[in-house]
């Protein structure tokens, strides 16, 4: 007698269904995605935090991005717990204290990562921390190292950073015609809610709204541009799990 075969879909790790969960989330689909990432936390057998830890911070991702900052902070915590010296989740906590009101505390976590890293978001974020609290001499040579490493990134791998770039001279790069322009050259590459979000806001900031409905997809306020640029925390939708919950 043949073995019974168990469902592959059992047998996958976090890695493999990862991309699965992202996609879900990046879709705005969190109750979907919150199922994917519990599926995959309870498959996991490994004996490395490492991918545990890149589930909780992508599970902090979209949170952040739904604007759930509670929910969102306590799956980044969750994933330094795993690996302490996880940048990305110190860096997207930092983000929390931001948009919580808190940018000395921000200062405080993003200091040692430019020391070890050199992902553009942190310095940009060191560099709104600072202005925050008054310190804008002390911001302009961070926000300058942002900008430069962003040029630098978009000149080379455009489809994964042109959107990224965008949002950061809208905002701290404070150069709204380069937000625009990239801003349609991410629209161009992926036609995504995020993508027609981040346009309408570039165009509105350079005082040029669109003149023609949305597209459908952003009609869904969680896709909007990035966490940074949303002070309101989002109210119902999916159900939140936190860890240990």
């Amino acid at each position: 007698m043949t073995p019974a075969r168990s469902d592959p879909r059992q047998r996958r790790s976090p890695s493999a269904r990862y991309p699965h969960d992202v996609f879900r989330a990046e879709r705005c689909e969190t109750a979907e995605a919150e199922h994917l990432f519990e599926e995959a936390r309870a498959a996991h057998r490994g004996v490395s935090p490492f991918p545990l830890a890149q589930l909780d911070f992508r599970r902090g991702v979209m949170w952040l991005r739904e604007g759930d900052l509670p929910t969102a902070r306590s799956w980044f915590d969750a994933a330094r717990r795993r690996v302490p010296g996880y940048a990305p989740a110190t860096g997207h906590l930092a983000e929390v204290d931001l948009l919580l009101g808190a940018p000395e505390t921000a200062v405080a976590r993003l200091r040692p990562l430019m020391e070890t890293g050199d992902d553009p978001e942190y310095p940009a974020h060191l560099a709104l921390a600072l202005r925050a609290v008054g310190r804008h001499q002390e911001a302009r040579p961070w926000r300058d190292r942002a900008a430069e490493r962003y040029e630098d990134l978009v000149a080379r791998h455009p489809k994964a950073y042109a959107d990224h770039a965008a949002d950061f001279w809208l905002m701290v790069g404070g150069d709204v015609d380069r937000g625009l322009q990239l801003a349609l050259q991410a629209l161009v590459m992926r036609q995504t809610g995020r993508s027609y979000a981040l346009v309408r806001r570039a165009r509105e900031a350079s005082g040029n709204p669109p003149t023609t409905p949305p597209d459908r997809d952003t009609q869904r306020p969680a896709c909007e541009a990035t966490c940074l640029t949303r002070r309101v925390p989002h109210a119902g939708g999916a159900s939140r799990s936190r860890p240990g919950a």
